[in-house]
């Protein structure tokens, strides 16, 4: 008995300083935070490897699995790179280099090696907080290969993250612990390194907004996760059926809503969303009120009485009312107004810097996002 409960105790203490040792990394300097990552979970590896003895025992089907994950990963990036057969193709480096090898490459061959020796360790301990942790440990490396958390400076920055990475890290990190424990570290490693490092060996990708890659990243885990359960779980064929009908009107509805956040959010499709977070349109447009504006490409040039999104000499977004239109030497100039304003706005607004047209609002709704903001300043 004492020696479980010093098994136990050593596997409290390891969980404890690899969570905390992520932690303090990503306060590492951004120029710097990969390399640092790397060497920090390098040595949180070693020291999991040596201390704790157990290990989870693996399903006869760990093969099939990395067999499977072998195809996945690819086959995602084939799909995701049709679609620049549509939109079109981007550079976003020079391809591979020495210098792109040794800074990038190797670093987070590193982290993604090392953090799944650190997770098949953890999870053959027992215990909700070790899990907890180890948790937070996942979710800290794949933040870590995105680059840290330096530059949240601002509400929309923070938005970003929370879309762009924190989500897909979530997500990500339950299918991971879900295939390292019963199958073992090699089927992660494969999703992760080709999924991780593919931009460092294609230097260029389809030219789409980022929201959809993140998206697509999201869903690829549950997607997984519920094949693979489904393919390889034995479960009473009773309870299974009703398990998964559940399951699949939750997946259905959450993956709905979240297509539907994308695409105003991102307005990739036809329609953007908006949050107002200042007064100047009170009583028609509220602060913390949602609104909807439809992409200026898809619409009538706007008449007086209409409600643009536009921006001026910041690249904030303004919502406020044409109150007069003139035409000076062919260009039309868009005189705008906020309703609760006593004066017009400074100067005009030109048809390159509208951004849609209002179409709807939803009440008090983006209030969260108004709370962030001020937390902020």
């Amino acid at each position: 008995m004492s020696k479980l409960n010093t098994d136990v105790k050593i596997g409290y203490a390891v969980a404890v300083a690899d969570f905390v040792a992520v932690l303090i990394t990503l306060l590492a300097p951004p120029g710097f935070i990969r390399f640092v990552a790397a060497v920090v979970i390098t040595a949180a590896a070693v020291a999991s490897r040596n201390l704790v003895k157990k290990r989870c025992i693996l399903s006869h089907n760990k093969g099939q699995v990395l067999m499977l994950m072998s195809v996945i990963a690819p086959l995602f990036l084939v799909l995701y790179y049709l679609t620049g057969l549509h939109y079109g193709f981007a550079t976003v480096s020079k391809g591979m280099s020495l210098e792109v090898f040794w800074k990038f490459v190797i670093p987070l061959s590193a982290i993604v090696v090392f953090s799944e020796i650190v997770r098949s360790v953890l999870l053959s301990q027992r215990g909700k907080v070790i899990t907890v942790l180890l948790y937070g440990f996942s979710i800290g490396t794949e933040v870590l290969i995105a680059g840290g958390i330096r530059g949240l400076t601002t509400v929309y920055k923070l938005m970003d993250f929370m879309g762009m990475t924190l989500f897909p890290a979530i997500t990500g990190t339950v299918l991971y612990n879900y295939l390292s424990k019963r199958y073992g570290a090699a089927p992660n490693l494969v999703l992760r390194l080709v999924l991780t490092l593919y931009l460092y060996f294609i230097p260029f990708v389809p030219n789409v907004s980022p929201v959809l890659p993140a998206f697509a990243t999201t869903l690829l885990p549950v997607a997984v996760y519920i094949f693979i359960s489904l393919l390889y779980e034995k479960r009473d064929k009773k309870a299974a059926n009703r398990k998964s009908k559940w399951q699949y009107i939750y997946v259905s509805v959450s993956s709905i809503l979240m297509i539907a956040t994308v695409m105003l959010i991102s307005c990739q499709f036809r329609f953007g969303v908006i949050v107002v977070a200042t007064p100047s349109m009170t009583d028609a447009i509220k602060v913390g009120d949602a609104v909807i504006y439809e992409d200026y490409k898809h619409c009538d040039t706007p008449q007086e009485n209409d409600v643009i999104v536009f921006t001026k000499d910041s690249n904030s977004k303004i919502v406020h009312r044409v109150v007069d239109i003139d035409v000076v030497e062919g260009q039309r100039r868009y005189i705008t107004k906020g309703d609760a304003n006593e004066n017009n706005d400074s100067g005009y607004v030109t048809d390159a810097q509208i951004i849609g047209i209002v179409r709807s609002t939803v009440d008090y709704i983006g209030y969260p996002t108004v709370w962030l903001r001020e937390m902020f300043k």
